[in-house]
């Protein structure tokens, strides 16, 4: 076993994703699954919202309830769910208004964090993808070991974006213990801002394996 992989046979790995595991194959699929093939216990935390929801996104939030409704035997997923992996269909309201957050803060995303507290997430690297207050504020309830912020989007162009979006990223970069990049504009952008960023690029085969997972803040 390479020295990547041993470092983390065992160790607790939480996605906070950006898409649902549904969505089309993507980095997020092939970390995760790179990971349990590691060793690793993965939970992967499905889109917890950036943007209000349009009519286009019926069928997706329709699935959600679904998903959280079913138990874990009746779901039927997309993808194939590696064994090691357990996906979490949150229910949150999106960060875009205040009371939203206030929701999320204070009832939604408490219910998720004694789903993850029960099973052992103490010692745990989360993954973030999302600069928004619903991760500031799970990072908070979850008190993890480490974080990663795996920027693969320039969320400050996105065209609606939170008003305070420069804010929250800013906190989830101060929270961050390493920053990856998909590209070479995104690690110009985020080098200003984080001492240590890293590059990787979408499509590595056996991505884990090649990731500085070694580096002294993990």
């Amino acid at each position: 076993m390479n020295r990547g992989a041993g470092f983390l046979k065992g160790r607790q790995i939480v996605f906070l994703s950006s898409i649902d595991w549904d969505s089309a194959w993507q980095r997020h699929h092939a970390l995760a699954k790179a990971f349990t093939e590691a060793g690793c216990h993965v939970l992967f935390l499905e889109n917890t919202g950036f943007r209000n929801p349009r009519l286009s996104d019926a069928g997706r939030i329709l699935s959600r309830l679904f998903h959280f409704i079913a138990t874990e035997p009746s779901r039927r997923r997309a993808h194939p769910i590696p064994t090691g992996l357990r996906i979490l269909s949150p229910l949150v309201l999106p960060p875009t208004h205040r009371l939203f957050r206030l929701a999320n803060r204070y009832w939604l995303l408490p219910a998720i964090a004694r789903r993850f507290r029960r099973r052992d997430l103490e010692d745990a690297i989360i993954i973030a993808y999302i600069p928004s207050q619903t991760t500031l504020d799970l990072l908070d309830l979850f008190w993890p070991r480490r974080v990663v912020y795996d920027v693969v989007d320039h969320f400050g162009g996105h065209p609606e974006p939170p008003a305070d979006l420069a804010e929250t990223e800013s906190s989830l970069l101060r929270a961050s213990d390493i920053v990856f990049t998909t590209s070479p504009y995104l690690q110009e952008l985020h080098e200003k801002r984080h001492p240590h960023v890293s590059r990787v690029h979408h499509g590595v085969g056996e991505a884990v394996d090649h990731l500085p997972w070694g580096h002294r803040s993990l």
